[in-house]
C-alpha cells in the first residue's frame, strides 16, 4: 500500500536479480501483474499494478527503475473517470503562453507550489481543472489575464497580451475552418435529403401512373 490510496488484490507472472533487502542478499526476482482494487479520494476502482516479488521470500516491491508507476496508474485512471486535464496537458497549456510555473499560477490565482505539485503529477481539485480548461482556450486565458495582471511589470504585461492576441487570432481562423467545414456537411446532407425526397416522389409518381394503367386495363377487359 502507499500514501493516500488504499489497496485489496488478485495475480499474473514474468522472471531477473535483485538484492533483496528482506533476504540480505542477492536472489530472482519475479515480475508481477497484480489485479487490485484502488481507492482514490472518492472513488474506488479497479487497475492492473506491477510488483517486483522477492522469488525466495515473497516480498513485495514497487518497481525499481519507476517507483511511481502504480501510483501513477492509478491517477490516470481516477483523471480520465473524472474528465480532469493530465500534467502534461496543464504544462503544455503554460507553455504555449511562455509563462513560468510561478507566471501562471499567479494568473489563474492559486500558489506557485500547488501548481508545481499538480504539474509533476498530484491531483488537481475540480474547481482548478476549471481553471486550467479555460486556460487551455486563449480567449478564455484572456479573461483570468485581464483579472490578475496588477502584478505584472509593464514588458511581461504587453509581452503576454501580444502573445495572446497572436493566439486568439489562430483560434478564430480554427473555429473559422471548423465552422465552414460543418457548414459544407450540412449543405451535403440537405442536398441528400432533397435527392431522397426527389426519389420518393417519382416512385410515388410512377406508382400512380401503374395505378391508372392498371384500372384502365380493368375496365378494357370488362372488369368493375
Amino acid at each position: 500500500a502507499y500514501s493516500g490510496i488504499s489497496v485489496k488484490g488478485g495475480n499474473s507472472m514474468n522472471e531477473q536479480l535483485f538484492y533483496c533487502e528482506e533476504c540480505g542478499r542477492t536472489v530472482e526476482y519475479i515480475e508481477v501483474i497484480k489485479a487490485e482494487q484502488v481507492t482514490v479520494k472518492d472513488l474506488t476502482f479497479e487497475n492492473n499494478h506491477t510488483y517486483y516479488k522477492c522469488a525466495n521470500c515473497g516480498e513485495l516491491y514497487e518497481p525499481f527503475n519507476d517507483i511511481d508507476k502504480n501510483l501513477e496508474s492509478d491517477f490516470a485512471i481516477y483523471r480520465e473517470k473524472k474528465n480532469l486535464l493530465s500534467p502534461q496537458e496543464i504544462t503544455k497549456t503554460r507553455e504555449k503562453y511562455k509563462l513560468s510555473q510561478r507566471q501562471f499560477a499567479e494568473l489563474l490565482g492559486i500558489s506557485h507550489s500547488t501548481l508545481s505539485r499538480i504539474e509533476n503529477g498530484a491531483l488537481q481539485t475540480e474547481y482548478q481543472n476549471s481553471l486550467f480548461v479555460m486556460s487551455s482556450s486563449p480567449s478564455g486565458f484572456k479573461q483570468l489575464v485581464l483579472r490578475n495582471l496588477s502584478t505584472f511589470k509593464e514588458e511581461e504585461k504587453e509581452a503576454l497580451l501580444d502573445t495572446l492576441t497572436v493566439l486568439i487570432g489562430l483560434e478564430i481562423k480554427e473555429y473559422k475552418k471548423d465552422l465552414e467545414l460543418l457548414v459544407c456537411k450540412i449543405d451535403n446532407v440537405y442536398e441528400y435529403m432533397n435527392n431522397t425526397i426527389r426519389s420518393v416522389n417519382d416512385i410515388k409518381y410512377d406508382i400512380k401512373e401503374l395505378r391508372e394503367t392498371i384500372n384502365k386495363k380493368t375496365k378494357g377487359d370488362g372488369y368493375s
